[in-house]
């Protein structure tokens, strides 16, 4: 008997008949119809469809706005260690993977940064490398050739100007770092068409 009544009171009264529960049978039934998933399914695909050109551009622009900001903390590294050290640094580029021998190109895949103490434009023994950097082929161009070197003052050798421009780039996701010769250093949006 004591079953019973704990049965009635978790048991609305409504559902129960005779000391025995109601099979009751929903009006609705449960779960999806075929058009019902058909739809959202095609909302989907709209959506997605609607999301990757986005998505694209917002990956492009983030590969170049890391290189940038890569290249923009070395410059600044070269700056500054410049400045601290009295002596002169430069950054050049060199053929990837891991060459050390600086080259007069304009392609950056790959840069050392290094203290010059005499003076040469190229690294030697005594001469600290001070870090090697590389990334993707092709993604990083000048707007000259060679070196760029930092003095004691922290003054740039030359203005140079590098586009950093992901491959299948489009609109204005490529980025822009400029060196002036008093030292600046800037990074900027730049449209992917040269």
């Amino acid at each position: 008997m004591m079953e019973s009544q704990a049965l009635k009171i978790l048991v609305p009264p409504h559902q129960q008949v005779a000391g025995k529960f109601m099979n009751i049978q929903n009006k609705y039934h449960k779960g999806f119809t075929l058009v019902e998933m058909l739809t959202v399914i095609i909302i989907m695909v709209i959506l997605i469809g609607a999301a990757i050109p986005g998505w694209r551009n917002f990956i492009q622009n983030n590969q170049a706005a890391a290189v940038a900001s890569k290249l923009y903390a070395a410059l600044s590294l070269a700056r500054v260690n410049a400045i601290q050290s009295g002596e002169r640094v430069a950054l050049c580029p060199v053929i990837a993977p891991s060459g050390i021998v600086c080259q007069n190109i304009t392609n950056w895949d790959a840069w050392i940064l290094f203290m010059d103490k005499n003076k040469n434009s190229s690294i030697d023994s005594g001469e600290t490398l001070m870090s090697y950097y590389d990334q993707p082929a092709g993604i990083i161009t000048a707007n000259s050739s060679g070196l760029i070197y930092f003095d004691a003052s922290g003054f740039a050798s030359v203005n140079r100007i590098f586009t950093i421009s992901p491959p299948g780039c489009v609109g204005n996701n490529a980025k822009k770092v400029t060196v002036r010769r008093n030292g600046n250093i800037q990074i900027d949006t730049a449209s992917c068409t040269p």
